[in-house]
């Protein structure tokens, strides 16, 4: 489990987010291109990556939120919630 931020736009109110990572994929953060608008980062020994991002219609995660507990539950009502509006 690793410690995630979420996009803005999903406007989560819910502080320390571990979600749950099963392989090492990853794309490098460059603060020029993901902003924090549509972008969720992760930091790994001290480097930022992609981990998630949300558009209207789509949102994709890096990570596993059904395998992530509460914190998945949590985010994927979000999302479902976002969608509807």
């Amino acid at each position: 489990f690793k410690q995630t931020s979420l996009p803005s736009r999903l406007k989560c109110d819910y502080l320390g987010l571990y979600f749950y990572y099963m392989h090492c994929y990853c794309i490098a953060y460059d603060a020029a291109i993901h902003n924090t608008e549509e972008y969720g980062v992760s930091k790994i020994n001290n480097k930022k990556y992609v981990t998630s991002v949300s558009r209207p219609n789509i949102s994709g995660f890096q990570f596993h939120p059904e395998k992530s507990q509460k914190a998945g539950s949590y985010l994927m009502n979000l999302v479902i919630n976002l969608e509807e509006q």
